[in-house]
């Protein structure tokens, strides 16, 4: 039987509302981004108690984002290798800059880490932002998004084992592709525009945006019936970047609970804190914020 104040998230108790998983973004960027540094923390994150853990992407990143981006352990490999070390764990990437890779690699390597996550695989898509990385990478930057849509197009048709496809950027007949993903990894669509709504309704099992008010979440829950996952960044004892939130643990609780209220099942936390502060921080967190959330 719950009690009021917890959350239920495959066999982890945390201090939450009811009905809510709570997992947190592992930092996987920085001077220290390092497989065993995120291994020690893939721990601290299970024991804290969060049900899910969260990788961010970027691969070649120009000198205005080089500071926060220009070292980053590879998400979709490293969730692989993460879901070999403990197994009991979901793993998530959030996001992933879907039209910066080939589809059908996309396609088998989630399949990979989806078959070794024991909680599952969600795969979190993006856009992207940053102009320079698509140019030096190769790849067109105005037509992303409708890149984007046809790359999640693929990857489902070739999860389903379907081998034929045509489209405008990818095309192919009798195909054969395998292993295939049985359940499929999650597909979680980020993005707060008119055209990442639309890409969560036509092609994602959840959207994921940063940070949407809780107006926002009522809104698209009323446009759509799909489930509302969304990620908050949550920046504790100083000031964030621009998309975070702060303020004390009241405030932040406060804020949760406005999110769950307007109908949020799942929240991916981001704390924003250098790597040997992270395990610190984690447990901060539960045990001044996520403990003040009540249930619905």
């Amino acid at each position: 039987m719950r009690r009021a104040g917890t959350v239920v998230t495959e066999e982890v108790i945390i201090d939450m509302a009811d009905a809510v998983e709570v997992g947190v973004v592992l930092p996987n960027t920085g001077p220290e981004a390092s497989l065993p540094n995120m291994v020690r923390n893939a721990h601290a994150a299970r024991d804290a108690g969060f049900g899910s853990l969260w990788l961010t992407d970027h691969l070649l990143v120009g000198e205005d984002a080089a500071a926060s981006y220009g070292r980053v352990v590879e998400p979709l490999t490293a969730s692989a290798y993460l879901a070999g070390r403990m197994g009991d764990v979901g793993l998530g990437t959030s996001i992933l800059l879907l039209p910066l890779r080939h589809p059908v690699a996309v396609a088998k390597q989630a399949a990979l880490v989806q078959a070794g996550a024991g909680r599952g695989f969600r795969m979190g898509v993006g856009v992207g932002w940053h102009e320079p990385e698509f140019r030096m990478l190769g790849y067109g930057f105005a037509d992303r998004g409708r890149r984007a849509n046809e790359a999640l197009r693929l990857i489902r048709s070739l999860w389903r084992g379907e081998r034929d496809f045509h489209g405008e950027y990818w095309s192919f007949e009798e195909a054969a592709f395998g292993p295939l993903p049985d359940p499929p990894p999650q597909i979680w669509v980020g993005g707060a525009s008119p055209a990442a709504r639309r890409r969560a309704e036509r092609f994602g099992d959840a959207w994921h945006p940063v940070n949407p008010s809780p107006a926002d979440v009522r809104s698209f829950r009323r446009a759509t019936g799909l489930p509302v996952r969304p990620r908050l960044l949550v920046f504790i004892g100083e000031d964030g970047p621009d998309w975070s939130i702060s303020g004390s643990p009241a405030t932040l609780a406060a804020h949760l609970q406005d999110l769950i209220e307007s109908g949020v099942d799942a929240i991916t936390v981001s704390l924003e804190n250098p790597h040997t502060l992270f395990a610190a921080s984690m447990r901060r967190f539960r045990g001044e914020v996520l403990a003040r959330v009540a249930t619905r």
